[in-house]
Protein backbone atom coordinates (compact mmCIF):
# COMPACT_ATOMS: atom_id res chain seq x y z
CA UNK A 1 0.00 0.00 0.00
CA UNK A 2 1.33 3.39 -0.90
CA UNK A 3 1.91 5.69 2.04
CA UNK A 4 -0.34 8.72 2.28
CA UNK A 5 1.20 12.05 3.08
CA UNK A 6 -0.25 13.71 6.14
CA UNK A 7 -0.18 17.50 5.84
CA UNK A 8 1.41 19.62 8.56
CA UNK A 9 -0.95 20.52 11.41
CA UNK A 10 -3.10 23.48 10.48
CA UNK A 11 -2.33 23.14 6.77
CA UNK A 12 -4.78 24.57 4.21
CA UNK A 13 -7.82 22.33 3.95
CA UNK A 14 -7.59 21.00 7.50
CA UNK A 15 -10.71 21.53 9.58
CA UNK A 16 -10.10 24.32 12.02
CA UNK A 17 -11.72 23.87 15.44
CA UNK A 18 -13.14 26.90 17.24
CA UNK A 19 -10.13 27.07 19.55
CA UNK A 20 -7.43 26.48 16.98
CA UNK A 21 -4.98 29.31 16.60
CA UNK A 22 -4.35 30.39 13.03
CA UNK A 23 -1.42 29.09 11.02
CA UNK A 24 0.95 31.09 8.81
CA UNK A 25 -1.69 30.87 6.09
CA UNK A 26 -4.79 31.33 8.21
CA UNK A 27 -4.08 34.15 10.57
CA UNK A 28 -1.16 33.32 12.85
CA UNK A 29 0.82 36.23 14.23
CA UNK A 30 3.18 37.48 11.56
CA UNK A 31 6.63 35.98 11.59
CA UNK A 32 9.73 38.05 11.92
CA UNK A 33 10.46 39.81 8.61
CA UNK A 34 14.12 38.76 8.52
CA UNK A 35 15.88 35.46 8.98
CA UNK A 36 18.10 34.88 12.00
CA UNK A 37 21.68 35.85 11.22
CA UNK A 38 23.17 32.52 12.29
CA UNK A 39 22.64 29.78 9.73
CA UNK A 40 22.84 27.06 12.38
CA UNK A 41 20.13 28.77 14.42
CA UNK A 42 17.84 29.05 11.41
CA UNK A 43 18.35 25.41 10.43
CA UNK A 44 17.60 24.21 13.96
CA UNK A 45 14.52 26.43 14.14
CA UNK A 46 12.99 25.17 10.91
CA UNK A 47 14.02 21.56 11.67
CA UNK A 48 12.12 21.64 14.95
CA UNK A 49 8.97 22.91 13.28
CA UNK A 50 9.12 20.30 10.52
CA UNK A 51 9.78 17.60 13.14
CA UNK A 52 6.57 18.56 14.93
CA UNK A 53 4.76 18.09 11.60
CA UNK A 54 6.36 14.67 11.25
CA UNK A 55 5.44 13.51 14.76
CA UNK A 56 1.83 14.60 14.25
CA UNK A 57 1.73 12.79 10.89
CA UNK A 58 2.85 9.56 12.54
CA UNK A 59 -0.25 9.50 14.74
CA UNK A 60 -2.39 8.67 11.70
CA UNK A 61 0.14 6.42 10.04
CA UNK A 62 -0.38 3.65 7.52
CA UNK A 63 -0.43 0.38 9.54
CA UNK A 64 1.52 -1.33 6.75
CA UNK A 65 4.54 0.91 7.33
CA UNK A 66 6.81 1.28 10.31
CA UNK A 67 6.99 4.74 11.89
CA UNK A 68 10.55 5.09 10.60
CA UNK A 69 9.48 4.29 7.04
CA UNK A 70 6.65 6.80 7.14
CA UNK A 71 8.89 9.47 8.68
CA UNK A 72 11.36 8.98 5.83
CA UNK A 73 8.56 9.17 3.27
CA UNK A 74 7.19 12.41 4.71
CA UNK A 75 10.63 14.01 4.78
CA UNK A 76 11.08 13.23 1.10
CA UNK A 77 7.64 14.58 0.20
CA UNK A 78 8.01 17.81 2.17
CA UNK A 79 11.50 18.47 0.86
CA UNK A 80 10.22 18.18 -2.72
CA UNK A 81 7.25 20.47 -2.08
CA UNK A 82 8.37 24.08 -2.55
CA UNK A 83 4.85 25.28 -1.76
CA UNK A 84 5.30 24.24 1.87
CA UNK A 85 8.21 26.52 2.59
CA UNK A 86 6.50 29.36 0.74
CA UNK A 87 3.33 28.89 2.81
CA UNK A 88 4.99 28.45 6.18
CA UNK A 89 8.24 30.39 5.86
CA UNK A 90 7.57 32.69 2.91
CA UNK A 91 7.69 35.83 5.06
CA UNK A 92 11.33 35.21 5.89
CA UNK A 93 13.82 37.44 4.07
CA UNK A 94 15.85 36.88 2.02
CA UNK A 95 13.67 34.26 0.39
CA UNK A 96 16.63 32.86 -1.54
CA UNK A 97 18.25 31.77 1.69
CA UNK A 98 15.14 29.95 2.85
CA UNK A 99 14.76 28.28 -0.53
CA UNK A 100 18.35 27.07 -0.46
CA UNK A 101 17.97 25.75 3.07
CA UNK A 102 14.80 23.83 2.15
CA UNK A 103 16.49 22.18 -0.84
CA UNK A 104 19.67 21.23 1.04
CA UNK A 105 20.64 18.12 2.99
CA UNK A 106 21.44 19.74 6.34
CA UNK A 107 17.88 20.67 7.29
CA UNK A 108 16.38 17.29 6.46
CA UNK A 109 19.18 15.41 8.18
CA UNK A 110 18.25 17.28 11.35
CA UNK A 111 14.53 16.61 10.87
CA UNK A 112 15.25 12.91 10.43
CA UNK A 113 17.52 12.79 13.48
CA UNK A 114 15.00 14.59 15.71
CA UNK A 115 12.04 12.51 14.55
CA UNK A 116 13.85 9.18 14.82
CA UNK A 117 15.29 10.16 18.20
CA UNK A 118 11.78 10.79 19.52
CA UNK A 119 10.64 7.43 18.15
CA UNK A 120 13.53 5.49 19.69
CA UNK A 121 13.01 6.99 23.14
CA UNK A 122 9.23 7.39 22.96
CA UNK A 123 8.53 5.22 26.01
CA UNK A 124 10.93 7.13 28.26
CA UNK A 125 9.80 10.50 26.90
CA UNK A 126 6.12 9.71 27.40
CA UNK A 127 6.77 8.46 30.94
CA UNK A 128 8.52 11.70 31.87
CA UNK A 129 5.81 13.88 30.30
CA UNK A 130 3.16 11.87 32.14
CA UNK A 131 4.90 12.48 35.47
CA UNK A 132 5.15 16.20 34.77
CA UNK A 133 1.70 16.86 33.28
CA UNK A 134 -0.32 17.07 36.45
CA UNK A 135 -3.90 15.80 36.07
CA UNK A 136 -3.48 15.30 32.31
CA UNK A 137 -3.10 11.89 30.73
CA UNK A 138 -1.03 11.82 27.56
CA UNK A 139 -3.81 10.43 25.37
CA UNK A 140 -6.17 13.23 26.47
CA UNK A 141 -3.85 15.99 25.29
CA UNK A 142 -4.33 17.59 21.90
CA UNK A 143 -2.28 16.06 19.11
CA UNK A 144 -0.19 19.21 18.67
CA UNK A 145 0.44 19.69 22.41
CA UNK A 146 1.45 16.05 22.86
CA UNK A 147 3.96 16.04 20.01
CA UNK A 148 5.43 19.46 20.74
CA UNK A 149 6.05 18.18 24.29
CA UNK A 150 7.64 14.99 22.97
CA UNK A 151 10.07 16.87 20.74
CA UNK A 152 11.03 19.40 23.41
CA UNK A 153 11.42 16.72 26.08
CA UNK A 154 13.63 14.68 23.77
CA UNK A 155 15.94 17.65 23.24
CA UNK A 156 16.04 18.49 26.95
CA UNK A 157 16.90 14.88 27.80
CA UNK A 158 19.31 13.88 25.07
CA UNK A 159 20.73 17.15 23.69
CA UNK A 160 22.20 18.81 26.79
CA UNK A 161 24.26 21.26 24.71
CA UNK A 162 21.13 22.83 23.22
CA UNK A 163 20.07 25.77 25.44
CA UNK A 164 16.95 24.91 27.41
CA UNK A 165 15.60 28.42 26.84
CA UNK A 166 15.67 27.93 23.06
CA UNK A 167 13.89 24.58 23.30
CA UNK A 168 11.14 25.88 25.59
CA UNK A 169 10.59 29.17 23.80
CA UNK A 170 10.18 27.52 20.41
CA UNK A 171 7.95 24.77 21.84
CA UNK A 172 5.64 27.44 23.27
CA UNK A 173 5.62 29.26 19.93
CA UNK A 174 4.72 26.08 18.03
CA UNK A 175 1.92 25.37 20.49
CA UNK A 176 0.45 28.84 19.97
CA UNK A 177 0.73 28.56 16.18
CA UNK A 178 -0.63 25.06 15.64
CA UNK A 179 -2.57 24.22 18.79
CA UNK A 180 -5.42 25.80 20.72
CA UNK A 181 -5.67 29.09 22.55
CA UNK A 182 -4.42 27.39 25.73
CA UNK A 183 -1.59 25.37 24.18
CA UNK A 184 1.22 27.84 24.84
CA UNK A 185 0.45 28.11 28.55
CA UNK A 186 -0.06 24.36 28.93
CA UNK A 187 3.20 23.48 27.15
CA UNK A 188 5.10 26.05 29.18
CA UNK A 189 3.84 24.59 32.47
CA UNK A 190 4.67 20.98 31.59
CA UNK A 191 8.11 21.79 30.19
CA UNK A 192 8.98 23.86 33.25
CA UNK A 193 8.44 20.75 35.35
CA UNK A 194 10.38 18.59 32.85
CA UNK A 195 13.31 21.02 32.98
CA UNK A 196 13.15 21.05 36.77
CA UNK A 197 13.28 17.26 36.97
CA UNK A 198 16.27 17.21 34.62
CA UNK A 199 18.11 19.95 36.52
CA UNK A 200 17.98 22.34 33.56
CA UNK A 201 15.49 24.89 34.83
CA UNK A 202 18.18 27.48 35.70
CA UNK A 203 19.11 27.74 32.03
CA UNK A 204 15.84 29.57 31.34
CA UNK A 205 16.99 32.53 33.35
CA UNK A 206 20.69 32.47 32.47
CA UNK A 207 21.55 31.32 28.97
CA UNK A 208 25.22 31.28 29.85
CA UNK A 209 24.65 28.38 32.22
CA UNK A 210 24.61 25.34 29.99
CA UNK A 211 26.11 22.45 31.98
CA UNK A 212 25.85 19.06 30.38
CA UNK A 213 23.14 16.99 32.04
CA UNK A 214 24.71 14.31 34.28
CA UNK A 215 24.32 10.79 32.99
CA UNK A 216 22.25 9.85 36.03
CA UNK A 217 19.59 12.34 34.98
CA UNK A 218 19.20 10.75 31.56
CA UNK A 219 19.01 7.33 33.19
CA UNK A 220 16.31 8.61 35.56
CA UNK A 221 14.25 9.69 32.56
CA UNK A 222 14.23 6.09 31.40
CA UNK A 223 12.98 4.95 34.78
CA UNK A 224 9.40 4.41 33.69
CA UNK A 225 9.04 1.93 36.54
CA UNK A 226 9.03 4.70 39.14
CA UNK A 227 5.65 5.24 40.84
CA UNK A 228 3.31 7.68 39.10
CA UNK A 229 3.75 11.23 40.33
CA UNK A 230 7.15 10.71 41.95
CA UNK A 231 9.54 13.61 41.29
Amino acid sequence: MSPQLTAPPGAPGEAQGPERVGTPVSGAPEREPHLPTARAHLTARVAREASVWGLCALEARDPHLSPFELASFNVGQWRADADLWRLYFGSFRPRERMEKLWAGDELWAQVTALTEGCLRHKGAIDALISRCSQNWRLHRMGEVDRNVLRLATYELCFHPKVPAAAVLNEAIEFGKRYGTAESGRFINGVLDRVAQELGRVRERGDRRARPAAPAVEVVSVRGAERPEGEV
